[in-house]
């Protein structure tokens, strides 16, 4: 069984979106929280484990972050 997402076309920019993203966003107050647990030494894959995404989200966030 195949899942099939609606892909939708914004007319004004063009930009495409879908009904129900595969992966969700990280919200603000998570990255906050992820930048106070790395100053304080936890690793990538402890932070990702707490805060329920995945260790390359947290990563690619925190080294925007720096």
């Amino acid at each position: 069984m195949q899942v099939v997402r609606v892909l939708y076309l914004c007319k004004e920019c063009g930009r495409q979106m879908v009904e129900r993203p595969k992966y969700k966003r990280m919200r603000e107050e998570d990255l906050e929280l992820a930048v106070k647990m790395r100053d304080e030494g936890m690793s990538y894959g402890a932070i990702a484990r707490v805060l329920g995404y995945s260790e390359t989200t947290i990563r690619t966030h925190l080294l925007k972050k720096r």
